[in-house]
């Protein structure tokens, strides 16, 4: 999904009821949404910055740059937790 879409009620693309051609600054769903068609049809390049909490520690405090959500979350198939990395 396109981040800076809103239709002119102010829903975003999960929001919005429904898909559309009508635009509002200069966006439509059809060109924002992906459940629309449209948005970003692949992901978001990046990089991830991790940086050690101590010298002395194993643990690792990261996120991915550019930041391209506000929340992040896995499914029930995600298998991150069996490698520790949940």
């Amino acid at each position: 999904d396109d981040a800076a879409f809103v239709d002119r009620y102010g829903n975003n693309c999960f929001d919005t009821p429904a898909c559309s051609d009508d635009k509002f600054r200069d966006l439509s769903s059809d060109e924002a949404c992906c459940k629309c068609k449209g948005g970003h049809q692949r992901a978001t390049p990046f990089v991830y910055d991790v940086k050690p909490a101590l010298l002395v520690t194993n643990e690792v405090f990261g996120r991915p740059v550019p930041r391209s959500a506000i929340r992040y979350s896995v499914d029930e198939t995600c298998e991150l937790q069996k490698y520790g990395l949940a």
